[in-house]
């Protein structure tokens, strides 16, 4: 570390990285007289310290944001994330209706599958026609009841929830 501060101060002092030894500052001093009388001043370990301390001030605000989320469980955490997620206007969600922006409405909650949608078993074409309209939940039921829903939840983004 010790190394690696000395040639980075180095090239500070000197303005460039292809210096020859012999090369002077402003004050005249050689590269090796300005790191010598650093490490005799003291002046390079106490830039080592402070970047130590900087380090480890960082160390420990990660730490107490890992044992923040740490004790969440899955369930938790998407519960705070849909917190963050506000309401969906009917207006807004109905202009998502082309398969290149495809929202669906399911229980109440709005889906983007535009991704996943060229996925689909059974072709595109079989959901197209819901995309921002709110017939998808009834079609969806009647062909696969609820045993598909983890495969929509999962394979489309969650928007939020409509607003009522």
């Amino acid at each position: 570390m010790r190394m690696i501060f000395g040639l980075v101060l180095m090239l500070l002092v000197f303005g460039c990285t292809s210096a020859p030894q012999d090369q002077t500052n402003e004050t005249g001093e050689t590269m090796e007289e300005t790191v010598g009388s650093m490490n005799e001043t003291g002046d390079a370990m106490e830039e080592e310290t402070t970047m130590e301390e900087t380090m480890e001030e960082s160390e420990e605000s990660m730490e107490e944001e890992m044992e923040e989320h740490m004790g969440e469980t899955m369930e938790e955490h998407m519960d705070e994330m849909m917190e963050d997620h506000m309401g969906i206007a009917m207006s807004e969600f109905s202009m998502h209706n082309m398969p290149e922006d495809c929202w669906l409405l399911y229980q109440g909650e709005v889906y983007d599958i535009t991704d996943w949608l060229p996925n689909h078993p059974g072709g595109a074409d079989r959901i197209t026609p819901h995309c921002g309209q709110t017939t998808f939940e009834e079609a969806f039921e009647a062909q696969h009841g609820d045993t598909k829903a983890d495969v929509l939840k999962s394979g489309g983004v969650l928007i939020g929830n409509i607003e009522e």
